[in-house]
């Protein structure tokens, strides 16, 4: 190789040129982003969100899985922006999605995606297609020993195309207005056996989506989401319908929650009045603690979707008692800072100044819920203790006395504890 000249820095002036970049990175990142399949239906669901979707269709067969939502679609430009690569947009705009992987994100699991939508501005019906497994014959072919690596920018121009739509593409649900219909095309068994499982599905997208609250079984629903309207910036909450292989349906919706007081608000802010979280709470009505099961703890949220699960939070929670007593609440951290960053998997945040400065925060808060709860539960006690050792009327017994004092401190928590931010 005969030496190329020099820069005006002095290094050899040899760009950059997209032989560097072969196609067997679209393996990488989707594999090494996505380990969690369920993760892939997630990042659906973001694009879906990020278009203002009020609902969410998904459906799995034996040949494909169908994703379709109601938000705002996509026209020409939208549809050949989604075929880039590690090329997101959507920093600083409230969107979710950051890492620019968008439809690759089920690379590895089936073998062709269609993306068909029409765009809120009503300019007509789109169609993408995705050869995602002409993409990984390419990369595989070995020739001479070597496997084949074509440039990664000429193999999506040979197995990426952008067609005019058909009403005839267009599933009933989606109606005359805008939608997006995805179908992932020949999914791998693992992956469709995955996404069949309604106990792994349920526990999954209860705790990593922003599902709206359920029509009924949470008294409060209507309260805590008119408050989480005015202090979360980035609220999204989502219905989804989902049917089974099997044919069976289910909408998913936040777990319903009952016998709960009324829930109280908390602002987490820094010392000089930064707001980096906004949480909400609900306390088991009885001595005893909170069901169903899955409602227990607190799920921290970043942009309306999970951080890891319910019992994550439990590490900032008081030690007193071995923690127990976060077992009888139920609610939701929704994380505010912005200079904050998920972990790839969404199990944390990365390590960082913010980090540590939102959980020091979130220790102080949890102590003080842990101290009510406790005081609460104290108070229930005296009160059914009590009641059974009343006495004679009009005669001040122990009884009377563990009852009065009961309520006395029922009282003072009402007080201390205000349904208010």
């Amino acid at each position: 190789m005969e030496a190329p000249g020099l820069r005006e820095d002095g290094s050899f002036d040899m760009p950059v040129t997209e032989e560097h970049i072969g196609a067997g990175l679209l393996d990488s990142i989707s594999s090494g982003m996505y380990p969690n399949v369920y993760d892939i239906l997630r990042e659906y669901i973001q694009n879906a969100i990020d278009a203002h979707a009020a609902w969410v269709r998904i459906s799995i067969t034996k040949h494909e899985v169908t994703i379709l939502d109601n938000g705002d679609g996509m026209g020409l430009a939208e549809l050949d922006n989604a075929r880039k690569v590690g090329v997101s947009g959507k920093p600083g705009t409230g969107k979710v999605g950051f890492r620019g992987i968008g439809v690759y994100s089920s690379f590895a699991v089936c073998d062709q995606v269609e993306v068909v939508s029409r765009p809120k501005s009503g300019d007509g019906i789109f169609r993408l297609h995705f050869d995602h497994a002409g993409v990984r014959a390419e990369t595989e072919r070995v020739s001479g020993g070597r496997r084949n690596t074509p440039p990664l920018s000429a193999t999506l121009d040979r197995h990426t195309r952008i067609f005019p739509g058909d009403e005839k593409a267009v599933p009933k649900e989606a109606g005359d207005g805008a939608f997006t219909y995805i179908r992932l095309i020949r999914p791998t068994q693992h992956f469709r056996a995955r996404l069949n499982d309604e106990a792994k599905v349920r526990q999954y997208l209860t705790s990593s989506v922003p599902l709206n609250f359920p029509e009924a079984g949470f008294e409060h629903a209507d309260e805590v989401r008119g408050t989480l309207e005015n202090w979360v910036p980035t609220l999204n909450l989502i219905r989804i319908h989902y049917r089974f292989g099997n044919g069976q349906d289910e909408v998913f919706t936040q777990p319903r929650v009952s016998n709960v007081l009324r829930p109280v608000f908390r602002v987490v802010q820094t010392k000089s009045g930064v707001t980096v979280g906004f949480i909400w709470a609900c306390v088991s009505r009885s001595r005893s603690q909170l069901e169903p099961e899955e409602a227990r703890g607190f799920q921290m949220r970043f942009r309306g979707f999970g951080i890891n699960n319910r019992r994550f939070p439990k590490v900032f929670w008081p030690s007193r008692g071995g923690g127990q007593l976060y077992e009888w609440v139920t609610g939701e951290i929704y994380v505010l800072d912005e200079t904050l960053v998920p972990t790839v998997d969404r199990a944390n945040f990365e390590e960082g100044e913010s980090r540590d400065r939102l959980y020091d925060l979130l220790k102080k808060v949890f102590d003080g819920f842990e101290k009510v709860v406790s005081r609460r539960r104290e108070a229930l006690r005296n009160i059914e203790r009590g009641a059974e050792e009343l006495g004679p009327p009009g005669r001040l017994s122990k009884g009377r006395k563990d009852v009065q004092k009961g309520l006395t401190t029922l009282g003072k928590l009402r007080s201390e504890f205000a349904s208010n931010p």
